[in-house]
């Protein structure tokens, strides 16, 4: 998923994302799919529309005749990122014991105060301490707000635990379709992930991004010179997988995780020329493609 913890390494050309060159042999000597330019496009587009949705009737002989680009995101699509950060708010809520507000309401202000501070897990803890500030009863003391910060801080020490299936599915599609992470946030955290990850291998580029919208996927499938129908955004995030990318003409595979990061919801909508498949699992990626 696209969530907190995902900001830019190397640059786009408009310094708009981070790009990490991978040098793992099995996936150097890969070449980016190009498009044809020198075809008709509206014969291309009606070529890879036709051909853009793997039904599964025939989804293995699909894999093998059309090779695509998958842009997959990595927070609680690839590992297990926001229960961690759940489980930092209900901590910061009981030790703040607010006598007036509900939980609900001590997490709005959080809320709030999140979406000014930023992603990942340093702008996270800042955002505890900024709410402790703003709503604790009592005179505020050094080793209480410590405790806070270590609600935060602790965050960086859970294991990296990758979700039921991911391995074994990065392995099939990359040996038949290219791979790019596409994430967001903080760069270093997300490098450090990534790299205790063990997957990196799998995926031809890094990618890493202030914020995930219209104008970043329009600009990651022109550096890549890909056609937007032969490429597949994956994520759990309807705010920053799903609705962007379809909205850049892109095709997008919603994955639904039961803890994606409540500012990241948003309704679906299927406003552009891609399509869009859900699936319940990452692993079901390999029947369709």
């Amino acid at each position: 998923m696209t969530t907190r913890a995902d900001r830019p390494q190397f640059e786009l050309s408009s310094d708009a994302a981070s790009w990490i060159a991978l040098q793992d042999d099995a996936c150097a000597h890969r070449k980016p799919l190009i498009e044809d330019h020198h075809r008709d496009q509206s014969e291309v587009i009606r070529e890879n529309t036709k051909r853009a949705v793997p039904d599964e009737g025939h989804s293995r002989r699909k894999g093998q005749d059309m090779r695509y680009y998958f842009l997959i995101d990595a927070d609680d699509t690839l590992w297990e990122n926001n229960i961690y950060f759940e489980q930092a708010i209900h901590a910061f809520i009981t030790f703040l014991n607010h006598s007036r507000l509900a939980p609900a309401e001590v997490r709005a202000i959080l809320d709030d105060v999140e979406r000014l501070m930023g992603y990942g897990s340093a702008n996270f803890t800042r955002s505890l301490v900024e709410t402790y500030r703003r709503l604790a009863e009592k005179d505020l003391q050094d080793a209480d707000v410590q405790q806070v910060r270590q609600f935060g801080e602790q965050i960086r020490s859970h294991p990296l635990q990758l979700l039921e299936g991911v391995q074994e599915t990065l392995d099939y599609l990359s040996s038949r379709h290219d791979l790019v992470l596409l994430t967001k946030g903080d760069n270093e955290e997300q490098k450090l992930k990534v790299e205790r990850s063990g997957i990196a291998e799998c995926f031809r580029q890094v990618v890493v991004v202030p914020e995930k919208d219209v104008a970043i996927y329009r600009k990651v499938v022109s550096e890549l010179q890909v056609a937007p129908q032969q490429t597949w955004m994956v994520g759990n995030s309807p705010r920053s997988d799903i609705n962007p990318a379809l909205a850049a003409g892109l095709n997008a595979v919603y994955i639904p995780h039961p803890h994606t990061w409540r500012l990241e919801h948003e309704e679906i909508q299927n406003a552009g020329a891609g399509h869009l498949l859900t699936l319940s699992a990452f692993s079901d990626l390999r029947t369709y493609f």
